[in-house]
């Protein structure tokens, strides 16, 4: 899964236009003479800072000096630009020696010498400090497209391979309200193919089908298209007989983590076996729980769901259950500066004519319509191939020799019976 930043990195060099890099940081070497496992003698630094995307340019050398009979350590605590996520110290004992570096936990200083890291220079891991920057910035200009443009053309890129490609195979859902009858589906969708409430079916009906003169609470049969826009609106038929079950979460959910604990007992608010969740703007799917002292605990769990972004819940986050449940295809969500980092949920394949079709529009920029027509169709027709080697290859098949009763209907064409 390719994040915004490696893509909009792809097409820059390509062009070429690079953004901005990472500033070397200040090193901030010293000695200390308190005890330690380091020798007399002169001992060089050089530091470099790291971000997702490479390592910058190395800071000024900087250089300490023990005298003889003395046994001593050094501090590394430089000042790092922002942006920064770790960083390298390159130590030598000769001037502008360094093969070596001992890399940070974190953005945390460190001794060397003395304190939890290794005791002398023989520990490092081999390298050379860089003499030019790789830690790309993203989401900062370049010398001929901002970065505002970039995200522009980015988002026109991916609406372009929804358009192309049919959408994406997509599951969301939203929580049904008791008696409520219409409710508004966020992400922008191209079509839908099934729905389900509370784990039942739904008929994709219209809206002559739909008796509207009083409320019929019930479990819901028929879903019907209200409004379809920026945003979707759909209406359930009866009215939904069950809101969704709700709490919060208790303790904390990470990233990577496919479990979670919630502070009530939501079976006892119907939760279904096995459904989907939305927790804070994550959506996610389950397929268990356990309740235990008043707690529930959710497992079988999906992250980042229908474009949503895997991230890190808090205690207390909203934990709601999504028990109106619909399948189809939507298109990719838009981006906007500052989420270069973030992933970009696509099919495998799709970042390489992504930057193509930003490549063809530095092309446009440019005046040379040729060669942007030529990027263009090359990134449609790259498109195209993707599309088609990872659709769904699930058809309707016979079922061995024996006749089979079927009960017609909306979903799926019918139900076999055996």
């Amino acid at each position: 899964m390719a994040n915004i930043g490696e893509i909009l990195i792809r097409a820059r060099e390509a062009f070429p236009d690079p953004p901005n890099v990472l500033t070397p940081p200040v090193a901030g070497f010293s000695g200390n003479n308190s005890g330690g496992s380091l020798g007399a003698g002169d001992y060089y630094c050089i530091v470099t800072a790291l971000n997702i995307w490479g390592e910058s340019a190395g800071s000024a050398e900087l250089k300490v000096t023990f005298a003889s009979g003395t046994t001593n350590s050094l501090n590394v605590a430089p000042t790092l630009p922002p942006g920064t996520v770790s960083f390298r110290a390159y130590l030598s004992t000769t001037p502008s020696g360094e093969i070596g570096y001992l890399p940070s936990v974190g953005l945390n200083p460190f001794t060397l010498g003395g304190g939890t890291q290794i005791q002398n220079l023989s520990g490092l891991t081999g390298g050379q400090p860089p003499t030019r920057s790789s830690a790309w910035l993203p989401d900062t200009d370049g010398g001929f497209v901002t970065a505002a443009t970039m995200y522009r053309w980015l988002n026109d890129a991916l609406q372009a391979m929804g358009r192309i490609a049919g959408g994406l195979a997509s599951v969301t859902g939203i929580q049904a309200i008791a008696n409520q009858a219409m409710f508004r589906v966020s992400g922008l969708w191209i079509r839908f193919t099934n729905f389900w409430f509370d784990g039942w079916p739904l008929t994709s009906g219209h809206r002559g089908d739909v008796f509207l003169h009083n409320k019929m609470s019930s479990i819901s049969g028929i879903v019907t298209l209200e409004e379809w826009t920026d945003t979707t609106v759909i209406q359930l038929w009866p009215q939904p007989n069950r809101t969704g079950a709700n709490s919060t979460v208790n303790g904390s959910m990470n990233i990577g983590q496919t479990s979670l604990t919630t502070h009530t007992d939501m079976g006892a608010l119907g939760l279904l076996p096995l459904g989907m969740l939305k927790v804070d703007q994550e959506i996610m799917s389950y397929s268990g729980y356990t309740v235990a002292a008043g707690n529930t605990t959710i497992t079988g769990i999906v992250r980042g769901l229908s474009g949503t972004q895997e991230v890190n819940h808090t205690d207390g986050s909203n934990v709601l259950e999504l028990n109106v449940r619909m399948a189809g295809f939507r298109n990719p969500v838009f981006y906007s500066i500052g989420q270069a980092a973030t992933s970009i949920p696509l099919v495998p394949g799709w970042e390489v004519p992504l930057a193509t079709y930003i490549l063809a529009q530095y092309k446009k920029a440019e005046q040379d319509m040729q060669t942007a027509k030529a990027l263009e169709d090359e990134f449609g027709g790259t498109v195209t191939a993707l599309a088609a080697q990872f659709r769904g290859k699930t058809h309707p098949v016979q079922i061995g020799s024996i006749t089979r009763e079927t009960y017609p209907g909306g979903y799926g064409g019918g139900l076999l019976i055996p």
